[in-house]
């Protein structure tokens, strides 16, 4: 510390980093004494006004030393040497304040933790030299963004979140409150936070996430634009009315397309015959994601792993050691492939950064089995157009096409018919507007009848081909007004509904709720879409509409259509491969295996029906869409119902088990690492570095061909 006297004065003050608001007290030179701070009295500071405040000085009369930033340090953004501290601050408390030598003010009650300090600091003074041209404030918004993230549950006032000026608040973020209450995760609940600036070209907006994630040497990834951050339910409204948030998403866990033992799809893909040529598929790296391996030990003991597996990425919410059951199929099919893993765990976000950490750490493959329902339908979202660039620089890419191939509806056009659900005229009860307007479905049937059993869970999600407000159309909106709704059997009763508002480019266009049969006898249900309104929609769009079981006993009555089925965040168009599945628990004939009836298919749509002028935000008139991309789906076919060890108990049968056949795994998640074994085989036979795209080629030619789209280019061989 520098030497100096007592006799100078100061202007304390306490400013809220968001609103500007200020409280100031005055520190004259008779206040203090010793020639060296902060051995002075404290000063007694009163905040008379909720929120995060930084404390600052402006000293008279002082030598140099005393000033923390310059001597013309007249506000904060002046104070670029300073170290502010970011406090959350009850009304009417009262702080003691110290000056430190060429430090920030300390109030003697901060319990703030360093994240919190040095990224509202960041924001604030940009002593990184971010810059205030457009790129640099986005920067530095991002900041505060994290800071969010990092603090909120520590920070129950903070502005970012205090129910203040949300005039602007829309029914649809209401009715996202209400649906978020009704879900089955308590007062708490992590969102997704779709982030983009009032600007354009806003580059790394923020670093709880997408500035973390590890690089990717020689490939431009895309940008997430999203943030999570735990918020309390009664602020939800407020956070959705910020005007850099373009969406506000409940963080849907991402679902999983569920040594002596050996997986059936060897036999069934022809990788045994490929092994006796000497192909084990060495020289590849081969990482998986899905939930967690936490008992991986157990199958490296037995002999199913090998002891250099290498985990990069683990989730302690996940207890059913999927990722286990992954590798050891990978490892049946190719035994000289080196391993990793990483798990997807809760987040969107976290899904994306696992492929970030499995690229950074050198794999050449990548085997993923996770499902993300609220992903766009019909556009590229963050997880399909992640998986794509990686595959465009190398990395080839295998994904579970997903579980759903007989809980999903036609792809139809949303034109209301005037009427009620199966022709009820009302009146209705339970809806928070008259399904009067309703979509034939399937035909003209205008509903999609299910029977729930008791303690049976459901998840209808509905998009349509209008721009989401997320990735990659973050901050656009909907013109087409759908609800959707969980009606009775009598179809005048609504058990749960989704009425997000979406018109004039403004609004996410997806609608989806979870419900639960909590009586004690089977419950006939139906699922119905109601036309609201088209305010300026060119034409009447897409529907995709689907139902996730989140428990057993969903039963779906009503014909389900396989087509356009696959997981959103498989929309892949040409370089990223999805796998359906084909039951090796049945037969190991290629010819004859059987396509499990939840195999989902394609084809991939990418279409825009209506969208805002020069792809802007909303509100808009509405112009016509680009033309519609559209590709097959999935790629081919994958063994599934093979047999594992079942460590952590995971798998149909008894598990775990040294027992060939006692404990099986089933689903296109099997299917996803059967396809990367097979592709590991092929590409080492073909020299070890040929391009995904290349590769996908020769996988398609070598496959048993099968009638039908679903089955893609048909069942993969080895051979």
């Amino acid at each position: 510390m520098g030497s100096g006297g007592a006799g100078f004065s100061a202007n304390i003050y306490a400013q809220e980093v968001y609103t500007g608001q200020t409280f100031t007290t005055f520190m004259s030179a008779g206040m203090h004494t010793a020639p060296l701070l902060p051995t002075s009295a404290p000063v007694s500071l009163a905040i008379q006004a909720p929120g995060t405040y930084i404390f600052y000085a402006r000293l008279s009369n002082a030598p140099t030393e005393y000033h923390y930033g310059s001597t013309e340090c007249r506000n904060p953004t002046e104070c670029i040497g300073s170290p502010l501290i970011a406090v959350d601050v009850l009304p009417g408390e009262t702080y003691n304040i110290y000056i430190a030598d060429r430090k920030a003010l300390l109030p003697d009650n901060d319990k703030r933790g360093l994240p919190v300090r040095e990224l509202a600091r960041r924001a604030l003074l940009d002593p990184l030299k971010r810059g205030t041209d457009p790129k640099g404030i986005a920067v530095r918004i991002g900041y505060l963004v994290s800071a969010f993230a990092y603090a909120s549950l520590l920070f129950p006032t903070i502005s970012f979140i205090r129910g203040s000026g949300n005039s602007g608040t829309s029914q649809g973020s209401q009715d996202m409150t209400a649906t978020l209450l009704s879900a089955p995760l308590g007062q708490w609940l992590v969102v997704l936070v779709g982030v983009i600036g009032m600007i354009g070209g806003l580059g790394q907006l923020y670093m709880a996430y997408s500035a973390d994630f590890k690089k990717v040497p020689g490939v431009d990834m895309p940008s997430t634009g999203l943030v999570s951050a735990s918020v309390p339910y009664d602020k939800l409204d407020a956070v959705a009315a910020l005007g850099w948030v373009t969406a506000l998403r409940p963080s849907l866990r991402p679902a999983v397309d569920v040594g002596p033992i050996t997986a059936e799809g060897v036999t069934l893909h022809k990788a045994d015959l490929a092994q006796a040529r000497g192909l084990t598929g060495r020289g590849q790296k081969v990482g998986a994601i899905s939930g967690d391996v936490d008992h991986i030990a157990d199958s490296i003991a037995q002999g199913e792993l090998p002891a250099d597996v290498q985990v990069l990425q683990q989730a302690a919410s996940y207890e059913d050691d999927e990722g286990t059951a992954m590798l050891e199929i990978i490892h049946d099919l190719a035994p000289g492939a080196k391993l990793a893993f990483a798990s997807t765990q809760d987040t969107t976000a976290q899904y994306v950064e696992a492929f970030h950490t499995l690229a950074a750490a050198g794999v050449t493959m990548i085997a993923e089995d996770i499902a993300l329902d609220d992903e766009p339908a019909f556009q590229q979202g963050i997880g399909a157009a992640t998986a794509e660039s990686l595959a465009k620089h190398g990395i080839w890419v295998s994904s579970s096409a997903g579980n759903l191939g007989n809980r999903h509806a036609p792809r139809v056009k949303a034109i209301g018919t005037g009427s009620g659900p199966d022709g009820a005229t009302g009146p209705f009860t339970g809806c928070p507007n008259a399904p009067d307007n309703v979509v034939q479905l399937r035909g003209a049937d205008t509903t999609y009848n299910l029977n729930l059993l008791p303690g049976a869970t459901v998840m209808p999600t509905l998009q349509w081909s209008e721009p989401r407000a997320v990735y990659p159309t973050a901050g656009q909106g909907g013109f087409t007004d759908l609800n959707l709704y969980l009606m009775d059997a009598a179809g005048t009763t609504c058990l749960a509904s989704s009425t997000g508002v979406q018109a004039n480019g403004v609004g996410d266009t997806i609608e989806q709720f979870i419900y639960e049969n909590t009586t004690t006898v089977a419950q006939p249900v139906k699922l119905v879409v109601d036309v609201q309104g088209t305010s300026t929609a060119r034409k009447a769009p897409i529907l995709d509409l689907r139902w996730r079981a989140l428990s057993a006993g969903v039963q779906t009555i009503d014909p389900p259509e396989r087509a356009g089925s696959m997981n959103p965040d498989s929309n892949y168009l040409g370089f990223a491969t999805s796998a359906g599945a084909v039951n090796a628990s049945v037969s190991v004939d290629p010819a004859v295996a059987p396509l499990e009836a939840y195999s989902a298919a394609g084809p991939t749509q990418v279409v825009t029906t209506t969208r805002c002028a020069g792809g802007k935000p909303g509100p808009c008139r509405g112009i016509a869409g680009p033309g519609a991309r559209t590709f097959p789906a999935p790629y081919w076919v994958a063994s599934d119902g093979v047999s594992v060890s079942g460590a952590g108990g995971f798998g149909s049968g008894t598990c775990p088990t040294t027992v060939q056949g006692a404990c099986r795994f089933f689903g296109t998640s099997a299917s996803a690492p059967t396809a990367a074994g097979v592709a590991a085989l092929t590409r080492q036979e073909f020299g070890g570095k040929l391009s995904p795209v290349a590769l996908n080629v020769i996988l398609a030619a070598q496959a048993k061909h099968r009638t039908g789209p679903e089955f893609g280019a048909g069942v993969l061989s080895a051979r």
